[in-house]
């Protein structure tokens, strides 16, 4: 084995817990903690946890650079192309307050995205040991205990925050730490696979159970929140996710000369998918009940509102498809593109959107089709990825996490279709700590198969 493979071995799989790496694993993990679980006295109102990811997060990195850059063998940073992606992605975010209407408003976005792309990092250097990937994966399932803990108070009216009554999302919805349902389960969405991926890898009966107990509290949370794209998102991705450990199961058979399945197994296999499927359909029922909509939400017109939003960044994407018109600037330039409708939602309310209620949509606006490209690459690409540990993985441990990591991204990529998600502090940090992740985790594979 040569000396770069010997480097990358000591520096990944058999990197040595000192007492500067520990000290770091430990303020990361009180961070992501903080960051997602700060409470704000308002609706809507994020700036605490937005302060914590712009200052924390890239003081700890610059630590790491630092300490890394006096010890040889500790100089590595599983970057790797999706890093790469990261990196352009905050690139595109920063060459854009060159030409935005507002520069303080792009700088403020591209301020929040370097302290996310500093969790990615921080996230991908400790998962580069297994035990510090676990730490995360832990860390993250106690803050859904925590979100859907007082989430689950709330719905059953007990409080100690004085929040600000909204007639569409009521504190009932267990609006938890984030002062809004849809943020709530925007959040829960991500770290329920990564529950029932550590659920699938333990042995021992307390830990299954205890998961198993934590894992029912977050989906009875989701259940009420009403998050109608949330909840089919999750179910969609479960689906998808049951799909995939079929074929996986199938072809895995094939291999070992298997001809078939076993009746048994047939029929546990409809048993499953007659319980998940039931399951589902009982958590897209109750969202639709919680919100009191019709299937197409034609009643509250909560749909069409957004089509008038999406073709309003529409234009914004034909009127400037290469530079777009700044991060953060949708706001700002919006009010020049508006259909018949906008105007006279705004005339009769006294404010206008302030985003488009599409991820994808809002990025091509503000960023060009060089900015939703790259989007979608970091997303695509992280699926990839996490799927690929699966299937590279030796130990059982790896192939679930590695399908529940991919689950887990794939949620919040579908949740985005039609929110914005990705722009709130706590289900941001989330997804790019997930991407932290998965990096983290395919740069270890990698070397321990070197």
């Amino acid at each position: 084995m040569n000396d770069v493979a010997q480097g990358m071995k000591r520096g990944i799989s058999h990197r040595p817990a000192t007492p500067f790496v520990s000290t770091i694993e430990f303020l990361f993990l009180i961070f992501l903690s903080g960051a997602c679980l700060v409470l704000t006295d308002f609706m809507d109102v994020n700036e605490p946890k937005w302060f914590l990811i712009r200052t924390v997060a890239p003081v700890l990195f610059v630590l790491v650079l630092l300490r890394d850059a006096f010890r040889r063998n500790e100089r590595y940073f599983p970057v790797g192309p999706l890093g790469g992606l990261a990196v352009v992605f905050l690139g595109l975010h920063l060459a854009s307050t060159l030409i935005a209407s507002n520069g303080g408003r792009a700088w403020t976005e591209a301020s929040e995205l370097a302290g996310l792309v500093c969790a990615f990092f921080l996230a991908a250097k400790i998962a580069s040991s297994e035990s510090g990937r676990d730490r995360i994966l832990w860390t993250l399932v106690l803050i859904g205990v925590a979100v859907s803990g007082y989430g689950i108070a709330q719905h059953y009216g007990v409080d100690f925050m004085s929040w600000q009554e909204n007639k569409e999302v009521l504190v009932s919805r267990g609006v938890s730490f984030f002062g809004h349902a849809t943020f709530t389960a925007s959040v829960l969405i991500q770290i329920i696979p990564v529950a029932l991926g550590l659920l699938a890898t333990r042995k021992g009966w307390l830990a299954r159970l205890l998961l198993t107990v934590i894992c029912a509290l977050m989906l009875y949370h989701l259940s009420f929140t009403g998050a109608r794209m949330a909840t089919l998102s999750f179910v969609f991705t479960g689906a998808a996710v049951g799909c995939w450990i079929g074929i996986r199961s199938w072809r895995a058979r094939r291999e070992r000369g298997g001809r078939g399945l076993p009746l048994r197994a047939i029929a546990a296999a409809v048993a499953v998918v007659l319980i998940a499927g039931t399951s589902a359909g009982w958590f897209v029922v109750r969202a639709w009940q919680t919100k009191d909509s019709d299937l197409f939400a034609i009643r509250q017109a909560s749909l069409a509102l957004r089509i008038f939003h999406w073709e309003t960044a529409s234009r914004i994407v034909f009127a400037h498809p290469v530079t777009g018109v700044g991060a953060g600037n949708y706001e700002v330039v919006s009010p020049s593109y508006w259909n018949a409708v906008e105007q006279m939602r705004t005339a009769r309310n006294g404010r206008w959107m302030q985003q488009a209620h599409n991820e994808y949509l809002q990025t091509a606006a503000e960023l060009g089709l060089p900015g939703i490209a790259v989007l979608f690459s970091l997303i695509a690409y992280g699926i990839v990825l996490a799927l690929d540990v699966s299937m590279r993985a030796r130990m059982p441990q790896e192939r679930w996490l590695g399908v529940a990591m991919a689950a887990s991204i794939g949620a919040i990529a579908l949740d985005a279709n039609i929110t914005f998600s990705l722009q709130a502090p706590g289900s941001a940090l989330l997804f790019w700590t997930m991407l932290g992740l998965i990096a983290g985790s395919r740069a270890r594979l990698r070397a321990d198969q070197v």
